[in-house]
């Protein structure tokens, strides 16, 4: 059963390593509230954004999220093309923060 009421989650500086990046998109795919979700300084990378990207492609027509902040962690141009093209054709999506990341202009 899915959380039905959580709209905003950040984690922040949580040290998120793979396993527990793994279990949360795991969450995120049953979840079908939130809007915002905030991922800012974890060292997250390429890698973790095609986890990324599987979700979106497989789930987002049932995610609500709209605001996505991945400031300040390790993703690179590859992972941040990989996040696009999982995002590119969906209408969910109004934010999307990859600031302070290796990827370039």
């Amino acid at each position: 059963m899915a959380n039905k009421t959580l709209l905003n989650l950040s984690l922040e500086g949580c040290e998120i390593n793979r396993s527990k990046f793994d279990i949360l998109l795991q969450c995120l795919s049953m979840n079908q509230t939130l809007l915002t979700l905030k991922l800012s300084n974890n060292e997250l990378d390429r890698d973790d954004m095609f986890r990324f990207k599987t979700v979106f492609d497989d789930k987002l027509k049932t995610l609500s999220l709209k605001h996505l902040d991945l400031s300040s962690n390790r993703i690179d141009d590859d992972g941040g093309c990989l996040l696009i093209q999982g995002v590119y054709y969906q209408d969910c999506i109004e934010t999307l923060n990859l600031k302070n990341n290796i990827v370039k202009d």
